[in-house]
Formats: C-alpha cells, structure tokens, sequence
C-alpha cells in the first residue's frame, strides 16, 4: 500500500469517538508524547484513535505523521510479553525489517518519551509540494482516464454508422463513398452518410480536450505568518500517460507569489476553485485538494 499521506482537513475530521480529554484520561502516555513532540515542533495535535494521535500545523497541507504509545508491532501473537513503546509514523522512516506494504514500515518504536521526541525531530517533516503532486496524480490520471473512456466510447458509436462494415464485406456505404470520392468530385452520394460524418467530426472536435494529457500543477503554499504572502509552486508538463506519477525535474518547477504569478494561469485556477474538492473537468484541470492544490489542463 506504501506511504498513506493525509491532509490536515482529513485528519481533523476523521476521529469523532475519541477527544483529547478521553486521551488524557485513558492514555496518558500518548497525551504527555503528543504534547511534547507538538511543543518541539511547533505544531498541534489531534487524536486518531484510542491510542495514536496525528501531529500537524495549521498551514500545512498533509500532516506531519502521528505519534502513538503501546503495541504497535506486526506480530502480535507475543503481544502479552512486550511493553508499550513510544511510536513515531512518518513516510520519511523506512523501517527495512517490515515490507513496504506494512504500516510499520514507516514506524519507529522506542522505549522512552525522550527517545521518542527525538525521533519525531528527526523524521517528522513539513511535505514538500513536489510530493503533493505526486500524491495526488493518481486521482488526477483516473479522471482524465474517466473521461478519455467516455470520448472513445462516444468516438466508436458515432463512427459505427460510417464504417457500416467497411472491410468485411464489398459494397459497403464507406467503400461507395470512398470509391466516389476517388473518381469523382467532393459530392456525398448519400444524405444519411453525410449526416453521420458530420456528427461523428463534431464529435472527434468537440472531445480533442479529453485526449489531452498535459497539466500544469499548481500548489499554493501558505504562509506561517500573517504578514507574509503565499507562494505558488507552479510544475508544468505533467502527463498523465503514466500508471505512476513520473519524476518532477528541478527545469519543470517555478516559484510565484502573486504579483508575479501569470494572469492566464492565475485565471484559471480561479476557475478551478470554484469546482468541488476532486472534480475534474476536461480542458479546464482538477481541483485536487480544497484550495491548495490544483492541475491546470495545458
């Protein structure tokens, strides 16, 4: 499954069972490491479950992980003979003895608060917007896909009248026409061919923007103070071709801020925002993450 990047909103939405004051109460260890770790990183805490906790800041995106006090090891049959340790989650840890499918191989466990904190320091850190692009390609390529799909589904119905099959037999409507076309002038033999070329061409022209496949990514990067302005990390020529996000190169990446941000682009991520969180539209983008991060079609 691999790294389970999650936004700040889903984070503060997606625990309704469990409160801080329920942590304190039940899981006092977690609720002093949480406190502890948030204090070093100058960051906030909210309860994931009963006995993990996701550490993350206001500004940010993606949290910066979550932070957990008991049994957190794959192998839970010797579960009674092991103590409780103090775990930190962060897609920056890579713990080799777990496959790369398992949570815990993003996982940290230690045996004092104080080791604990000094490994959140370490591994817990803001994520970068080039990852957040790639995070968020693949709901990106199954929207273009969708509507790719539904343009070729079109672009078949509507040639199938043309065709009339056309190859399969002699004396087809395509092969009279073509035949005509070749001996002749420009001049339709049949009205009905005529009709159904020109929708099918409607078609072929109105869906050229399904078939596009470069994107421009625009991730807007908050500022940590009130004073200061936000940043637009712009990465163009993204394709969505690949199964997997490709490689971001340092030449397809430009920083804005809004006075030098390009109006035409600033433009349509306006357009963008007013979309719902996910929605994607041909020959406009995709709103992939609730005003901070958006795929621009080119």
């Amino acid at each position: 499954m691999g790294a389970r990047y999650v936004t700040v909103a889903k984070a503060l939405n997606s625990n309704t069972s469990v409160d801080k004051s329920k942590v304190e109460r039940d899981t006092p260890e977690l609720f002093a490491f949480a406190r502890k770790v948030c204090s070093e990183l100058k960051a906030e805490w909210v309860p994931r479950d009963y006995n993990t906790a996701y550490v993350y800041r206001h500004n940010e995106l993606y949290t910066l992980g979550y932070v957990g006090y008991g049994d957190f090891y794959e192998d839970t049959s010797n579960g009674r003979n092991r103590e409780p340790r103090y775990m930190v989650y962060s897609e920056n840890i890579k713990n080799e003895r777990y496959a790369y499918h398992c949570a815990q191989y993003f996982m940290t466990m230690v045996k004092s608060m104080t080791s604990g904190v000094a490994k959140a320091r370490t591994y817990m850190r803001t994520v970068l917007p080039a990852q957040a692009v790639k995070n968020e390609y693949q709901t990106l390529r199954e929207g273009a896909d969708k509507v790719r799909r539904a343009a070729k589904d079109e672009y078949i119905l509507t040639a199938r009248p043309i065709l009339d099959k056309f190859g399969d037999r002699a004396g087809s409507q395509l092969e009279k026409e073509l035949a005509h076309l070749h001996t002749a002038g420009h001049k339709w033999l049949d009205p009905s061919f005529a009709a159904s070329l020109e929708k099918h061409l409607g078609v072929v022209q109105e869906n050229k923007a399904a078939f596009a496949n470069t994107y421009t990514a625009v991730f807007v990067d908050l500022p940590r103070r009130e004073h200061e302005e936000p940043k637009y990390i712009v990465t163009r020529d993204l394709e969505t071709r690949h199964y997997s996000a490709p490689t971001i190169r340092d030449e397809q990446v430009t920083v804005y801020d809004q006075h030098t941000m390009p109006e035409e682009l600033g433009n349509k991520v306006h357009s963008l925002n007013i979309l719902a969180e996910g929605q994607f539209v041909p020959d406009v983008g995709m709103h992939a993450v609730k005003g901070r991060l958006f795929y621009v079609a080119e």
